[in-house]
């Protein structure tokens, strides 16, 4: 078979791979199997960081700049691209610190408010490639 020993984790990617499934009743009728089976076979396949790797450098040779939520900067410069600005879960994050802190006069809270890289190091950025402002939003 073209797997090795399956890898719970990719640091290179950052995320959880998928694991060998288990087959059951439940989950061969609806599909659920075949898709397990397809994320796994993916994920734990032989030399795959190869062909990733090749495939982030084929899609930088033919001006790709955003790649998987991934902004390709200069100098070479990595940066996330930013989660939206919604009012509304601002607002529902900032009364529950509220409430946490009148719940809980005892502790000390502080809160750290700070824009990630894509605002601080603008001149980095791919050009053509805007983000929400984030110091007006903080």
């Amino acid at each position: 078979m073209l797997t090795c020993k399956d890898k719970p984790y990719s640091e290179k990617e950052n995320r959880y791979l998928q694991g060998r499934p288990k087959f059951s009743v439940q989950s061969a009728p609806d599909g659920r199997f075949m898709d397990y089976m397809e994320s796994w076979l993916s994920d734990q396949l032989m030399g795959r960081s190869v062909f990733v790797k090749l495939g982030t450098y084929i899609d930088i040779f033919f001006g790709q700049r955003k790649i998987n939520g991934v902004y390709i900067g200069k100098k070479p410069y990595l940066f996330e691209k930013p989660l939206d600005y919604h009012e509304d879960e601002v607002s529902d994050m900032v009364r529950a610190m509220n409430t946490f802190a009148a719940n809980h006069s005892d502790v000390n809270i502080y809160a750290a408010i700070e824009p990630n890289s894509t605002e601080i190091l603008p001149e980095l950025m791919p050009n053509n490639e805007s983000t929400q402002n984030q110091t007006e939003q903080i």
